[in-house]
């Protein structure tokens, strides 16, 4: 469970619900072990580990695997253990929400009660109480709730478990878990991109320049992506756009890694093949194919972008390519827009408020969430991957 982890700890716990023979959970461990230090100019805790003091042999930050941090406060790990021991689980049946009590001793209607909620894109439209919940120790009971499914949008049924008793550490009322029930997987509609009579493409040796009414974005047929976008006379990004599938290794990545570095993913360099740009039905069609290779090592990706650029510098971004078979899996595939210092604020529809990965995302629930980028940082006391968020539908950074 070391730094952001663990992962499908939900897998393991299916199994453990599954099988009265299966032992588990074991997780490593409680708290970490870092030497408080002192603090920085900032008022920042500073923890040590191995190697920090001169040592040697050491076990590096070995010592740093627990489900909270040095000074007990609880990790994103811990987070999503919880909710994954939940003592109630909910799903959905032909004849309502059929509800599991997995307390060994306590009937449901002497722990907890609970509360609904149906979101539509990640909004509340409707709000009720469960009725009391009268379930034996690992019994199940069907329970009908007064809920309507939204004709149209995303609709999910959230379910939250409350303490109903006082207890030594923690109060009537504290949250104890949560369901969520997709009622409507339905995509969130997208509008189409519309041309316009004023957008114009220039292209030299170096460089294409795609202009608009209220745009300007030059893309670099050297490096294979923008190098300048400004909209509204604001310059939108600092640096050039970059191709990236590396990201900072985690704990948990510690043997994959080897196998990352060995084939060179965490320094590729693209080589660009052929950049055109036209406009067609007053929108420009930029293609660029590419490759990215590490100096003096089989090449990583063969790829084709295509950006289609509308009215008011809307873009559609369709990139596709291959990879060899035999080489590891990719840590990541995407586009680093590098934004201004003041674009610090994102509001987005996906899973949160926690950090949130394919693997760990139990503690985090679809909905629409705001954050900054030094609130969605998650400090580990090793610098590794952090503050993702699983299953975006939309995404909105401003200054």
């Amino acid at each position: 469970a070391m730094g952001n982890g663990p992962g499908y700890i939900e897998d393991y716990q299916e199994l453990i619900n599954q099988y009265d023979a299966f032992a588990g959970g074991f997780i490593w461990e409680w708290c970490d072990h870092g030497v408080f230090t002192g603090v920085t100019q900032t008022g920042k805790k500073k923890y040590a580990y191995g190697g920090d003091f001169g040592e040697f042999p050491h076990d590096g930050n070995f010592c740093m695997d627990g489900m909270v941090y040095p000074d007990r406060t609880p990790s994103t790990g811990l987070r999503e253990f919880k909710n994954v021991v939940r003592p109630v689980r909910a799903a959905l049946v032909e004849d309502g929400i059929r509800f599991h009590n997995y307390l060994d001793f306590l009937n449901t209607k002497d722990a907890v009660y609970a509360k609904y909620e149906v979101t539509v894109n990640g909004e509340v439209v409707e709000s009720g109480d469960v009725p009391t919940l009268d379930i034996e120790p690992h019994a199940e009971a069907t329970v009908q709730l007064a809920y309507t499914v939204p004709a149209a949008g995303k609709a999910m049924l959230n379910i939250v478990y409350y303490q109903l008793n006082d207890q030594a550490l923690t109060k009537k009322g504290h949250e104890v878990g949560r369901d969520q029930i997709v009622l409507r997987d339905e995509a969130l509609e997208i509008a189409p991109l519309t041309g316009c009579d004023c957008i114009k493409v220039a292209e030299s040796t170096r460089e294409i320049v795609i202009t608009g009414c209220n745009f300007r974005y030059v893309f670099d047929t050297f490096k294979g992506n923008f190098s300048e976008m400004t909209k509204d006379g604001k310059v939108m990004i600092d640096r050039p756009v970059e191709l990236n599938i590396w990201r900072a290794p985690t704990d948990n990545d510690r043997v994959v890694r080897n196998e990352w570095q060995r084939a060179g993913f965490n320094r590729g360099l693209i080589r660009v093949y052929d950049a055109a740009a036209v406009v067609e039905d007053g929108k420009a069609v930029l293609t660029c194919k590419f490759s990215l290779a590490p100096i003096y090592l089989q090449k990583i990706l063969d790829m084709t972008a295509v950006y289609t650029i509308g009215k008011d510098g809307a873009m559609d971004i369709q990139l596709s390519g291959k990879k060899d078979d035999q080489m590891p899996f990719l840590p990541r595939l995407g586009l680093r827009f590098f934004l201004p210092k003041n674009m610090d604020k994102a509001c987005y529809l996906g899973y949160g408020p926690d950090e949130s990965y394919v693997d760990k995302r139990r503690a985090s629930y679809y909905g629409a969430f705001c954050t900054t980028a030094a609130a969605n940082h998650e400090d580990y006391l090793k610098p590794q991957e952090n503050g993702s968020h699983y299953g975006c539908d939309k995404v909105a950074v401003k200054d």
